[in-house]
């Protein structure tokens, strides 16, 4: 499937918190923040462990596969910027790590199933910009 992104609209890329995640996306890499005092993996990173509370964060490698959880297809641009991309999806998707991401789902809409079989990769938008999305397994 064909997906057009836009070049308009990226996230903060100057975010500390979040900029490992990023780069690793750069990479085509799928990563989690990860809590070496509990062993806890985690998306959206946080500044402290929610199992634990420890200030200790790490950046860890994980299996790029998941399973849909949920979607939504928009078909109607919340931001002009996406004006062009109408209609896509995004998806709740757990991975088999652990973690939930909240992602573009390169899938042909009709095709969209819960409960389906995912693995990540990675579209380049630009230079310094590639975006987490998954599709079939």
């Amino acid at each position: 499937m064909s997906v057009h992104y836009s070049n308009q609209i990226t996230p903060d890329l100057d975010n500390p918190l979040i900029l490992p995640f990023w780069e690793a996306c750069q990479r085509h890499e799928l990563v989690a923040q990860h809590c070496p005092s509990c062993d806890t993996l985690r998306f959206p990173p946080l500044s402290i462990c929610a199992n634990c509370w420890s200030e200790n964060q790490a950046w860890t490698r994980i299996e790029p596969f998941a399973t849909l959880w949920s979607f939504v297809i928009y078909r109607r641009a919340m931001n002009p910027a996406f004006a062009d991309e109408i209609p896509y999806a995004i998806g709740r998707v757990k991975t088999d790590a652990g973690p939930v991401f909240e992602t573009r789902l390169a899938i042909p809409l009709d095709e969209i199933e819960i409960g389906m079989p995912l693995v990540a990769s990675f579209r380049d938008v630009n230079a310094d910009f590639s975006l987490l999305q998954f599709e079939k397994r």
